[in-house]
């Protein structure tokens, strides 16, 4: 991660912390991250963007528990 941090510090000429590649863990968050003033609204459409995905996990494992329940009825 250091080695791939260094790397992208030199490819776009500016300062970046190592911990922001974990805020931004996606190449496209990275990049509005790198590009845009306002990082804050980033960090919250990837954090709702993770949440809507576990949200939609868990209500599509429930959904195959309550089959799986009906077909062993």
């Amino acid at each position: 991660l250091v080695r791939v941090h260094g790397k992208i510090e030199k490819e776009i000429d500016k300062k970046i912390e190592v911990v922001d590649l974990f805020r931004y863990p996606t190449i496209a968050s990275l990049s509005e991250f790198i590009n845009c003033e306002n990082s804050d609204n980033v960090i919250i459409n990837e954090a709702m963007q993770r949440a809507e995905n576990q949200k939609q996990a868990r209500k599509n494992r429930s959904i195959k528990i309550k089959n799986k329940g009906s077909i062993d009825e």
